[in-house]
């Protein structure tokens, strides 16, 4: 075939054989191909990629190679009519490539395929329904090398376990996984390899494992390579029905999360919102599985853990921020936490019960830190150590910040055992803007407390022009000491504001640049208030009266 066929019926081999010598004679139909290898890449294209509208067949019937004549691989586009169709034959060929284009969805239920090239999902759905042959899969070849990779708007989906292969298996022998802004689906427990989520989502809904939070041994995903967390935009974990992720539980096996500071800044570059459980069944049944977290980047476990399996070994926190929810870790023995000199160790959303540790080591030399993310003052202290709390090397430091302001008291951080702790302990790290605090070891109640003296925020008074800019023109002033100021925000978020009828004037206000306020209260009912459209992003969103312009 020379020509591109403008039609977007099926197009049917059932004998013989069909000779494309155009990239793109076959864009608009579905192909089903009913023989061994009934359809030909001619050699002519100087491109080695064709596209097909669909492609189809049926099992050992359908089975062809991703070689053009002079068995040079070719790259093969399936999926550009958006239909949904099924390929149940075999893709052979050394180098051979599959691409997955259109809004449609692709399934392939042959688990035998053995081409080596890459697969790339850019579009719609592909989905693989059959379990892995040997050292083949419906994804081709199960050797190092190959790639397959899910990009922005598209989803694969696995359907079915042991995609790629079930217990025994090696990261270093297997496919990478990348994820560029797409989503990566399985709604059975699976084993992968290494993966990068570049700005991606990897979700699951595993069938497996019985009901979630219930110790099962064959939940969500097997990690048995480094999750890796790059590019320029956050990437998830979660689950979509409770199931959890297993950490690599054989011998003496970690497994390492290398995230990157994807953000720029203090927000938040892989949130892991699904349980994280020792090994499963393939993997160590329930063995201690240990967490290693690298790069300079923020990795949050955002929900409690039930599982009576939850991850129980050590937690080394190499570089960046590692922060968890109460119960998101375990409590026992043998789940001793390390923070390396430069590295963050933390607890959020800790309000109604603590992050209960038995053992912490902060610091080698230079020190560590602790965060702490609170919504105002606490009854109990968030971070719980109840074995041994160890403050090696000096400069060791607690920084605390909240989404509610605090009122001047004293009150606990971080609980120590009845023993005591070793080391220097802590100094105080950075606070909200505008609270004045000092750190206290409250030996009497084994606790770290923060004594806070002094909170203020600011309003808007327009004292010398309409610009809301960074720490430059004293337009503000503090609502307790009513001292003029300049907005804060050495960091994204800045500080909280407000802006109502107290202002001296200017009720008109530019934006030069990019202002991230923690929140913003807008109270005016005299003066018609007016913020003019520019780079301005807010994480919370303004309350407007009545009486308040829309932005323009």
């Amino acid at each position: 075939m020379t020509g591109i066929i403008a039609f977007n019926g099926g197009t049917s081999v059932t004998a013989g054989t069909i000779r494309l010598s155009n990239a793109l004679a076959l864009q608009n139909s579905t192909l089903t191909i009913g023989i061994a290898n009934g359809i030909v890449f001619d050699s002519s294209v100087a491109s080695n990629a064709f596209t097909l509208g669909g492609l189809a067949g049926l099992a050992n019937t359908g089975n062809f190679a991703l070689l053009n004549t002079s068995a040079a691989p070719i790259a093969l586009s399936v999926g550009a009519n958006n239909a949904a169709t099924t390929y149940s034959g075999t893709l052979s060929g050394t180098g051979g490539s599959l691409i997955k284009i259109g809004t449609g969805t692709t399934t392939l239920t042959n688990g035998t395929s053995s081409f080596t090239g890459n697969v790339t999902v850019n579009q719609g759905t592909l989905e693989a329904t059959t379990a892995n042959s040997g050292a083949n899969s419906s994804l081709g070849a199960r050797i190092a090398g190959r790639t397959i990779t899910v990009n922005a708007g598209a989803t694969m989906l696995w359907s079915t376990n042991n995609i790629i292969g079930g217990g025994g298996q090696s990261a270093a022998s297997l496919p990478n996984i990348i994820v560029n802004g797409g989503t990566f689906n399985s709604s059975r427990y699976n084993m992968i390899g290494n993966i990068n989520l570049n700005g991606g989502l990897l979700t699951q809904a595993a069938s497996d494992g019985g009901n979630a939070g219930a110790g099962g041994s064959y939940q969500g995903y097997q990690f048995i390579g480094t999750v890796t967390v790059s590019g320029t935009s956050p990437s998830t974990i979660t689950t979509t029905n409770g199931k959890g992720n297993h950490l690599l539980g054989t011998g003496t096996a970690t497994t390492i999360f290398d995230v990157a500071d994807v953000t720029a800044d203090a927000n938040t570059d892989l949130t892991f919102s699904a349980p994280l459980l020792n090994g499963s069944g393939d993997y160590g049944n329930n063995s201690v599985s240990n967490l290693v977290k690298n790069g300079a980047g923020t990795m949050r476990l955002s929900v409690p853990n039930a599982n009576s399996n939850a991850y129980s070994g050590t937690t080394k926190v190499n570089a960046g921020t590692f922060l968890a929810v109460p119960t998101a870790m375990s409590p026992l023995a043998s789940a001793a936490v390390t923070v390396a000199d430069g590295a963050t160790f933390g607890a959020f959303n800790a309000s109604a019960a603590a992050l209960t540790i038995a053992n912490l080591t902060v610091g080698a030399a230079t020190g560590g830190n602790i965060t702490l993310e609170l919504a105002g003052n606490t009854a109990f202290a968030p971070l719980s150590v109840t074995g041994t709390l160890a403050t090696v090397g000096t400069g060791n430091k607690i920084n605390v910040a909240s989404s509610v302001g605090f009122t001047n008291a004293q009150f606990p951080l971080v609980a120590y055992p009845t023993g005591g702790y070793t080391g220097s302990g802590f100094t105080l790290g950075t606070l909200p803007l505008r609270v004045i605090a000092n750190l206290v070891d409250n030996t009497a109640n084994h606790t770290f407390d923060l004594n806070v003296t002094g909170t203020d925020t600011i309003r808007w008074n327009g004292t010398v022009n309409g610009v809301w800019n960074i720490n430059s023109t004293q337009n503000w002033i503090t609502n307790t000491s009513a001292t003029q100021t300049t907005y804060l925000q050495p960091s994204a978020p800045g500080e909280t504001v407000t802006f109502n009828d107290l202002a001296a004037g200017n009720f008109t206000i530019s934006i030069p640049a990019t202002v991230n306020p923690s929140s913003v209260t807008v109270d005016n009912t005299a003066n018609q208030l007016h913020l003019l459209r520019g780079p301005r992003s807010g994480r919370a969103a303004a309350s407007p009266s009545p009486r308040t312009a829309p932005e323009r």
